[in-house]
Protein backbone atom coordinates (compact mmCIF):
# COMPACT_ATOMS: atom_id res chain seq x y z
CA UNK A 1 0.00 0.00 0.00
CA UNK A 2 1.42 3.36 -1.05
CA UNK A 3 1.74 5.92 1.72
CA UNK A 4 0.38 9.39 1.03
CA UNK A 5 3.03 12.05 0.47
CA UNK A 6 2.81 15.79 0.99
CA UNK A 7 2.04 17.88 -2.04
CA UNK A 8 4.51 20.41 -3.45
CA UNK A 9 2.92 23.34 -1.59
CA UNK A 10 3.18 21.56 1.75
CA UNK A 11 6.80 20.63 1.09
CA UNK A 12 7.63 24.20 0.06
CA UNK A 13 5.92 25.60 3.19
CA UNK A 14 7.99 23.22 5.34
CA UNK A 15 11.25 24.25 3.69
CA UNK A 16 10.43 27.98 3.72
CA UNK A 17 9.28 27.91 7.34
CA UNK A 18 12.55 26.32 8.45
CA UNK A 19 14.74 28.53 6.28
CA UNK A 20 12.96 31.69 7.45
CA UNK A 21 13.33 30.65 11.07
CA UNK A 22 17.02 29.86 10.64
CA UNK A 23 17.69 33.14 8.82
CA UNK A 24 15.73 35.46 11.12
CA UNK A 25 16.82 33.88 14.41
CA UNK A 26 20.39 33.79 13.10
CA UNK A 27 20.25 37.54 12.42
CA UNK A 28 18.90 38.17 15.93
CA UNK A 29 21.64 36.03 17.51
CA UNK A 30 24.37 37.76 15.50
CA UNK A 31 23.20 41.27 16.32
CA UNK A 32 22.72 40.53 20.02
CA UNK A 33 26.23 39.08 20.17
CA UNK A 34 27.67 42.12 18.36
CA UNK A 35 26.00 44.35 20.94
CA UNK A 36 27.60 42.32 23.75
CA UNK A 37 24.23 40.97 24.87
CA UNK A 38 23.08 37.44 25.72
CA UNK A 39 21.30 35.21 23.23
CA UNK A 40 17.63 35.06 22.27
CA UNK A 41 16.90 32.38 24.89
CA UNK A 42 17.89 34.76 27.67
CA UNK A 43 15.64 37.43 26.19
CA UNK A 44 12.85 34.87 26.01
CA UNK A 45 13.18 33.98 29.71
CA UNK A 46 13.34 37.62 30.81
CA UNK A 47 10.37 38.56 28.63
CA UNK A 48 8.25 35.70 29.99
CA UNK A 49 9.11 36.59 33.59
CA UNK A 50 8.47 40.29 33.03
CA UNK A 51 5.02 39.51 31.63
CA UNK A 52 4.32 37.44 34.79
CA UNK A 53 6.04 39.96 37.09
CA UNK A 54 3.53 40.02 39.95
CA UNK A 55 3.08 36.30 40.46
CA UNK A 56 6.37 35.04 39.05
CA UNK A 57 6.59 31.67 37.35
CA UNK A 58 7.64 28.14 38.14
CA UNK A 59 10.18 26.55 35.79
CA UNK A 60 7.58 24.33 34.11
CA UNK A 61 5.37 27.40 33.53
CA UNK A 62 8.33 29.26 32.09
CA UNK A 63 8.94 26.43 29.63
CA UNK A 64 5.29 26.67 28.52
CA UNK A 65 5.60 30.45 28.01
CA UNK A 66 8.87 30.26 26.07
CA UNK A 67 9.17 31.03 22.39
CA UNK A 68 12.33 28.97 22.02
CA UNK A 69 13.25 25.46 22.99
CA UNK A 70 15.02 25.69 26.33
CA UNK A 71 17.07 22.47 26.54
CA UNK A 72 19.33 23.79 29.32
CA UNK A 73 16.80 25.96 31.13
CA UNK A 74 17.98 24.93 34.61
CA UNK A 75 21.56 25.87 33.74
CA UNK A 76 20.46 29.13 32.09
CA UNK A 77 18.35 30.06 35.13
CA UNK A 78 21.24 29.33 37.50
CA UNK A 79 23.45 31.70 35.51
CA UNK A 80 20.70 34.33 35.49
CA UNK A 81 20.25 34.00 39.26
CA UNK A 82 24.03 34.20 39.75
CA UNK A 83 24.10 37.33 37.56
CA UNK A 84 21.31 38.95 39.61
CA UNK A 85 18.81 38.98 36.73
CA UNK A 86 16.36 36.53 38.29
CA UNK A 87 15.50 35.59 41.86
CA UNK A 88 13.97 32.37 43.06
CA UNK A 89 12.02 31.72 46.22
CA UNK A 90 10.21 28.74 47.65
CA UNK A 91 6.70 28.22 46.33
CA UNK A 92 4.03 28.84 48.99
CA UNK A 93 2.16 25.58 48.55
CA UNK A 94 5.11 23.40 47.52
CA UNK A 95 8.27 23.58 49.58
CA UNK A 96 10.28 21.84 46.87
CA UNK A 97 9.19 24.15 44.08
CA UNK A 98 10.75 27.48 43.23
CA UNK A 99 9.03 30.61 41.95
CA UNK A 100 11.14 32.78 39.66
CA UNK A 101 10.95 36.57 39.45
CA UNK A 102 12.73 39.06 37.23
CA UNK A 103 14.86 41.64 39.07
CA UNK A 104 15.39 45.29 38.20
CA UNK A 105 18.73 44.29 36.64
CA UNK A 106 16.87 41.68 34.57
CA UNK A 107 14.35 44.30 33.42
CA UNK A 108 17.21 46.62 32.48
CA UNK A 109 18.96 43.89 30.48
CA UNK A 110 15.72 42.94 28.73
CA UNK A 111 15.16 46.61 27.81
CA UNK A 112 18.68 46.86 26.37
CA UNK A 113 18.10 43.66 24.42
CA UNK A 114 14.73 45.00 23.22
CA UNK A 115 16.51 47.93 21.57
CA UNK A 116 18.29 45.41 19.32
CA UNK A 117 15.33 43.01 19.11
CA UNK A 118 12.77 45.64 18.11
CA UNK A 119 15.01 47.08 15.41
CA UNK A 120 15.47 43.61 13.95
CA UNK A 121 11.74 42.91 14.09
CA UNK A 122 11.25 46.05 12.01
CA UNK A 123 14.02 45.34 9.48
CA UNK A 124 13.73 41.54 9.22
CA UNK A 125 9.94 41.12 9.40
CA UNK A 126 7.87 44.29 9.18
CA UNK A 127 9.87 45.81 6.32
CA UNK A 128 9.92 42.55 4.35
CA UNK A 129 6.38 41.16 4.69
CA UNK A 130 3.98 42.99 2.41
CA UNK A 131 1.01 44.45 4.34
CA UNK A 132 -1.43 42.43 2.23
CA UNK A 133 0.28 39.21 3.37
CA UNK A 134 0.37 39.89 7.11
CA UNK A 135 -3.06 38.51 8.08
CA UNK A 136 -2.68 35.42 5.90
CA UNK A 137 0.79 34.72 7.30
CA UNK A 138 -0.38 35.13 10.90
CA UNK A 139 -3.45 32.97 10.35
CA UNK A 140 -1.46 30.26 8.57
CA UNK A 141 1.11 30.10 11.34
CA UNK A 142 -1.62 29.99 14.01
CA UNK A 143 -3.17 27.04 12.17
CA UNK A 144 0.08 25.10 12.68
CA UNK A 145 0.09 25.51 16.46
CA UNK A 146 -1.77 23.70 19.21
CA UNK A 147 -4.30 25.99 20.91
CA UNK A 148 -2.44 26.03 24.24
CA UNK A 149 0.72 27.35 22.57
CA UNK A 150 -1.15 30.47 21.46
CA UNK A 151 -1.34 31.71 25.08
CA UNK A 152 2.18 33.09 24.59
CA UNK A 153 0.84 35.73 22.19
Amino acid sequence: MKRPTPNEDTTEIWVLLNLANRHVVGRFETQLKRAGLPNTRWYDVLWALERRCAEGARQFELEALSLFDQPNLSRTLKRMVDDGLVTQCTAENDGRGRVLHITDAGRDLRARMWAVYSGLMLSEIEAKVAPEHVDGLKNGLRDLLPEDWLKVI
